[in-house]
């Protein structure tokens, strides 16, 4: 009799548990925390069979072109070695390289996202599903500062299979999520774990994406696939891991996919892909600063310099006002900021509240727009006998800045590439550093940059800022 009892106990303990889970599938209810080995006969089955479909292979390959050597270029390497030059020696030779990843379809008319650093720089791009249809897909949006593209199958059925994305903003720490891809190129693979982190800077570096962190294994090849719920819906593109031996350690970071829908409404529309600018240079509030301003914790960003005409300034915020929350959701820290912002409303009002100097707050209609472009916003490859020779500059703008996360109202021209092996490169210039000054004179655009290199004489210096350091360039 005893024994009956227990297993009656037990049965009810499992349609207990199974009835609650039923009851908690939509968005917001409350969660259920496993506890007993009950949930241990509990499955992740059904999950995967209707998510996985959507999760898709991807080989990217891009065609590289081995020039001749330097050395076959000098008439007495080749005397010596009694070489011709219409020899076969002569003939640049072609590379392929191949690298592999994994994407995520959003549209039943193949519609794919994937991570940017998957594609880059691809000459041909192949998609493959898991019933094994190959397709030839295009490129139609890539952004490498949110590491996000966008792909499109060629001759695609209409009727894909697809996930849908949920707000991020839904989910808790602790949340049990799923992680989908190809690792290693073994084929399509399922790893489990929870949500260890929501709106994560990367590395502890100025991270705007708002990334999500997970224990669920992501290994190379992952990146791209898709972190889903048990509710079978999109939160995450698995982008990369914290690793000191390059496997999986249980620190993996998925970009959010509040992110991805502003990428896909771009597409859609057939638009360019825009990310919403308010015109403010905020700071992070430290515990000297909330001492000063009397305010019991240092909560928020303050604001520390506003473009003039921006959305912002039209709204009226003020200089040394404390953001506290956009759109409802709380602002920690410049990142997160960043981060609300990215994922706001387009020429929508958005609600600022902040905090005003004499402790009063207020909630702001911003309304988002585009940031304004340079007059001049093409690229010019700096060339001659000086420093900066190699180097790609441009104008900065609130356009540019905005992409790069610099102030809105720095003045200077940026350093957007250097070529390798030219003087630039050698002199230590790198990508994203600002011309500041040439032999002490102020250059706020290209053309000033241009006058300053061709009235030089007798020497150089050049004054450049990167990472808030500067440095000047002497020779």
């Amino acid at each position: 009799m005893h024994d009956v009892l227990k297993n009656l106990v037990s049965t009810f303990k499992l349609l207990g548990l199974l009835l609650c889970l039923f009851a908690t599938a939509a968005h917001g209810e409350e969660r259920i925390m496993p506890g007993n080995s009950v949930t241990a006969l509990l499955s992740y089955s059904s999950i995967v069979k209707k998510t996985s479909a959507a999760v898709v292979n991807i080989y990217a390959v891009q065609f590289i072109k081995n020039n001749v050597s330097p050395l076959l270029q000098d008439p007495n390497f080749r005397r010596l070695f009694g070489i011709d030059e219409n020899s076969a020696y002569f003939k640049p030779t072609t590379k392929m390289q191949r690298s592999l990843g994994s994407g995520v379809i959003v549209r039943k008319d193949g519609l794919i996202v994937t991570n940017y650093h998957v594609i880059e720089n691809a000459d041909k791009i192949k998609v493959i599903l898991t019933d094994g249809r190959e397709f030839d897909a295009i490129v139609k949006v890539q952004e490498k500062e949110t590491d996000l593209a966008v792909l499109q199958l060629v001759d695609s059925p209409k009727d894909l299979p697809f996930l849908k994305f949920r707000d991020v903003d839904t989910l808790e720490v602790g949340d049990v999520v799923l992680a989908l891809g190809n690792p290693f190129g073994l084929g399509q693979t399922v790893t489990s774990g929870i949500i260890s982190a929501l709106t994560r800077n990367k590395a502890g570096l100025n991270d705007w994406r708002g990334l999500i962190q997970t224990d669920a294994s992501i290994n190379p090849g992952n990146s791209g696939g898709a972190l889903v719920t048990t509710d079978g819906e999109l939160v995450g593109i698995n982008t990369f891991i914290l690793s000191k031996s390059g496997g999986s350690m249980g620190i993996g970071f998925a970009i959010p996919s509040n992110l991805l829908v502003p990428l896909i409404a771009s597409v859609e529309k057939g638009e360019k892909y825009v990310r919403p600018w308010d015109g403010l240079t905020v700071q992070n509030m430290t515990p000297q600063m909330s001492e000063s301003l009397n305010v019991a914790a240092p909560i928020g960003v303050i604001v520390t310099d506003i473009y003039d005409s921006s959305p912002a300034a039209k709204a009226g915020i003020k200089v040394g006002d404390i953001i506290t929350h956009i759109n409802g959701k709380e602002v920690e820290n410049s990142a997160k900021y960043k981060y609300r912002v990215a994922v706001g409303k387009l020429n929508e009002d958005n609600i600022y509240t902040v905090m005003r100097p004499d402790r009063t707050t207020a909630d702001v209609k911003v309304k988002l727009e585009s940031p304004p472009e340079a007059e001049d916003n093409k690229v010019h490859f700096v060339t001659g006998r000086n420093p900066l020779s190699g180097a790609s500059v441009a104008n900065l703008s609130p356009a540019l800045a905005t992409k790069l996360g610099l102030n809105y109202k720095t003045n200077g021209v940026l350093i957007v590439s250097v070529a390798p092996g030219s003087n630039a490169s050698r002199v230590g210039l790198l990508p994203g550093a600002i011309i500041e000054k040439i032999n002490g004179n102020k250059v706020k655009n290209i053309n000033e940059v241009v006058k300053g290199l061709s009235r030089a004489r007798g020497g150089w210096e050049i004054t450049v800022r990167h990472n808030n350091e500067t440095i000047t360039i002497s020779g």
